[in-house]
């Protein structure tokens, strides 16, 4: 949609820029890494977010990406480490609760689902 509308407000669509903040900036960079994106811009800018890897003294995804059965296995621990049986029962939960130490540590990072990321993200 950018690159056939943004003539209509003065841009270029040679010359996109994308850019994301805390959690947004997660989404720039890991769109920097995807191959969905090629070519739908040319730079990006990533604001109080990963930074790369590098900053978590890391080289590779491969130790922190995990397949959507691990994603999805992790999300069933955690809602039955809850007691619940369905996201609407989650849906449900007290903000607290789902920040509570009973719900155990929750892994935040990408997920290698072999189409969005294709293969682990190398620095």
């Amino acid at each position: 949609w950018v690159r056939e509308n943004i003539r209509q407000f003065g841009g270029d669509p040679d010359n996109v820029t994308i850019a994301g903040q805390s959690a947004g900036a997660m989404s720039v960079y890991l769109l920097t890494a995807s191959p969905l994106a090629e070519g739908l811009f040319h730079r990006a800018i990533v604001q109080s977010g990963p930074g790369g890897l590098a900053s978590f003294g890391m080289t590779s995804t491969s130790g922190l990406a995990g397949s959507l059965s691990d994603a999805e296995e992790s999300g069933a621990q955690f809602a039955q480490n809850l007691g619940a049986e369905s996201i609407s029962e989650l849906r449900s939960l007290p903000v607290d609760t789902l920040r509570s130490p009973a719900a155990g540590p929750v892994n935040l990072g990408p997920v290698v689902d072999g189409y969005f990321l294709p293969d682990p993200v190398e620095t």
